[in-house]
């Protein structure tokens, strides 16, 4: 269940009225559709420091620098702060905190002074909306919007975290004048052949409410039927508008739904390139070893797919594991050799770069360094013999 909290804000009571306004216009009625509005007001103005915040300023230079002017304003620096009135709407309490947080960092005004910015910015379509009109001055016909999708074993990406933009999504907090209702419909009926289900914020938030910080696809699903309906098109419609109202995102390896922020802390198979995947393999190997208390220690393919599995989500293929370890022997420390038929990689704990046993420990700061002996190895293993490798179908 979602945890929630008061409000108990001061916001001007002018700002009050036309954020009621806007949402009676929206849904002929007011009731929980203000807190969900006013939910979708404060995610999308914590954006404010964040990549569309400075997609705006580039763009709004650009403009500027183009001889033209942005056809919207920019977020007001003040309200005015006459006749005000406390907001007792019950809101997600982590977003609640969330937002205060976010407040007292960047603003000197007043928490529901903050809160008064970020309902007149929604009212007036919000960031996402004068990003978009700006783009659409500076090109005509629209944007071409790419999105980086987590890579396989071959993708050349350059940045740790490169899967996290593909998986990021968009709060669809109602700014787009496309999805707006005048009737409030629940989504809960078939949509017309050239008609989309559109979800009733209410039946959203009971959805979300059953609904943990984390939770399978499948129970996303199966609430969503036993509230909304059980059809194709409401199970989309739902499905999309639940995700974004809970700003969570699609494990890329398993089929569970995830906060945002935990998945922009975590780094995962998908994100790496092979050369990214063969430097982790170092680091795993060596927190392997430390685990088993073993100055030197050998890894096979198996185990290699294991450890990766479990830090990482995914594993290599048969062939792919061992091209990452004779990748991840060129370093100080590291050998890939053939023993008796079984290729291995190995590591002499004692030899590899203080960096690389730091590294091992931020993944695991139980372990210890200074426990470690030598019974795991087997002595008659010569690394410098060159080994007899298979092909590598993944280069």
């Amino acid at each position: 269940m979602t945890a929630r909290s008061q409000l108990g804000w001061r916001v001007p009571r002018d700002e009050r009225d036309a954020f009621l306004e806007f949402v009676e216009d929206r849904w002929d009625a007011q009731g929980p559709y203000v807190r969900f509005e006013l939910e979708s007001a404060m995610r999308e103005f914590l954006d404010a420091d964040g990549h569309l915040a400075e997609a705006e300023r580039l763009l709004r230079e650009h403009l500027q620098s183009q001889g033209l002017s942005s056809s919207t304003d920019a977020v007001p620096s003040t309200l005015d702060h006459g006749d005000t009135v406390k907001l007792g709407h019950r809101v997600n309490a982590e977003l609640k905190d969330e937002f205060a947080a976010m407040a007292k960092e960047h603003f000197t005004d007043s928490l529901g002074a903050v809160l008064a910015r970020a309902m007149n910015a929604y009212r007036g379509g919000g960031r996402r909306r004068r990003v978009l009109d700006n783009v659409q001055q500076l090109v005509a016909g629209g944007t071409s919007g790419g999105t980086t999708a987590c890579t396989d074993e071959n993708s050349p990406s350059s940045d740790e975290h490169a899967g996290t933009t593909g998986v990021a999504i968009e709060s669809s907090s109602g700014t787009d004048e496309s999805t707006q209702s005048s009737s409030g419909t629940s989504g809960g009926t078939t949509a017309d052949a050239d008609e989309n289900v559109e979800a009733d914020p209410q039946l959203v938030m009971e959805i979300a409410d059953d609904l943990g910080d984390q939770f399978p696809a499948d129970v996303l699903e199966s609430t969503i039927a036993k509230t909304a309906g059980g059809d194709a098109a409401t199970i989309d419609a739902y499905r999309d508008a639940v995700v974004n109202y809970k700003n969570v995102v699609k494990h890329p390896h398993n089929p569970l739904y995830i906060p945002e922020t935990k998945r922009d802390e975590m780094t995962l198979w998908c994100d790496l390139n092979k050369e990214m995947r063969a430097t982790r393999l170092r680091r795993l190997i060596v927190v392997d070893a430390l685990e088993n208390k073993e100055q030197r220690h050998p890894l096979t393919y198996k185990q290699v797919q294991g450890l990766f599995e479990e830090y990482l989500g995914k594993g290599p293929s048969h062939d792919y594991a061992y091209t990452l370890m004779e990748m991840a022997a060129n370093a100080d420390g590291f050998t890939y050799g053939e023993y008796q038929g079984q290729k291995q990689l190995r590591v002499n704990v004692k030899q590899v770069k203080q960096t690389i046993v730091e590294q091992a420990l931020n993944i695991d700061p139980s372990l210890d360094p200074d426990q470690l002996t030598v019974d795991g190895l087997i002595t008659s293993y010569t690394a410098s013999q060159t080994p007899n490798q298979e092909a590598a179908a993944d280069d």
